[in-house]
């Protein structure tokens, strides 16, 4: 199917401005609907200044006929923010973008979610069909989210394709997650401290490989629900042995915090991408950390950014 625009939600976030910039770069025209930060610059970007929870104020930029809409826009999790707040934006706003691609006639929809909506049982292998047992307000509004996903997908034409996405990563990421934080130390020669063991394992996945996951959904057959996941988890250890061998300070000291918890492994199987719609992760944890690394060794600010025309 030829996609020749789509909406974009959230698009001067992180992953937003990924897929933005990937889609304009192959002749798509891209409307990218931003909150605060700004989408990339490019001539077949048209951004816009708007909120999800008043598409009134933004459904007027829009082509009478939408070919997709990549939903992203999300309110992340804050210690500021309540169970309400997280259902107005996360729950409510998505409500409000399907009804907008629906009255533009729009193809295919893709909404994000969270891997970690799923349920957790020790050494458990998770796939979409997990029982879902989100633990947090912003996990249980995803799912809610999906749900709402879910029941329009039954009662309308338009492909709606949910992605529940692990720990991303890569040029642009927030610097406060663990990846983050141990990028930071290689970086700066600083001691890696490890909460508990270091044998807690976590998933990551390069955003280029959401960017091609995005693609794959765009242009594929198929809907439902997809887990787009690394390849393999990784334990905090690992992670940290990753950026000592690139930084090359093999002396760079790991310090066990025994005494402090660590939260529990998770483990994919994202089989079904791959069955379904073409999409496997290619970029290791080991490759995306030494572009990342070297990125951030060229441009400390992490704000580098060419105009393209």
């Amino acid at each position: 199917m030829r996609i020749q625009n789509c909406l974009i939600t959230g698009a001067g976030g992180f992953i937003g401005r990924h897929v933005s910039l990937s889609l304009a770069r192959r002749g798509i025209s891209v409307y990218a609907l931003y909150r605060s930060n700004l989408p990339p610059v490019h001539k077949n970007i048209q951004p816009h200044q708007g909120d999800i929870q008043d598409p009134e104020t933004w459904e007027k930029i829009l082509p009478h006929r939408l070919d997709a809409c990549i939903h992203l826009a999300a309110l992340l999790p804050g210690p500021q923010f309540s169970a309400a707040d997280y259902q107005k934006v996360n729950v409510l706003g998505t409500k409000n973008v399907l009804d907008v691609a629906l009255a533009h006639q729009c193809r295919t929809f893709i909404n994000t979610s969270s891997s970690y909506v799923s349920g957790f049982e020790k050494g458990q292998v998770q796939t979409e069909a997990t029982p879902a047992a989100p633990r947090t307000p912003y996990h249980i509004s995803k799912l809610e989210a999906e749900k709402l996903c879910d029941a329009r997908r039954h009662d309308t034409s338009m492909r709606i394709l949910t992605y529940r996405i692990t720990s991303p990563y890569g040029v642009g990421m927030p610097y406060n997650s663990l990846l983050g934080i141990f990028l930071q130390n290689a970086l700066n020669s600083r001691p890696f401290v490890i909460w508990g063991t270091g044998k807690r394992c976590q998933n990551f996945i390069h955003v280029q490989d959401v960017v091609r996951a995005c693609h794959r959904g765009l242009r594929g057959e198929g809907d439902g629900t997809f887990l787009v996941a690394g390849k393999q988890s990784t334990s905090t250890t690992d992670l940290a042995r990753i950026f000592i061998d690139i930084s090359g300070k093999k002396d760079t000291p790991v310090i066990y915090e025994a005494s402090k918890p660590e939260d529990s492994s998770w483990f994919f199987d994202a089989s079904k991408a791959k069955d379904i719609l073409g999409f496997e992760s290619r970029i290791s944890i080991a490759a995306g950390c030494r572009q990342l690394y070297a990125f951030l060794r060229k441009f400390p600010s992490g704000k580098h950014e060419r105009a393209h025309s």
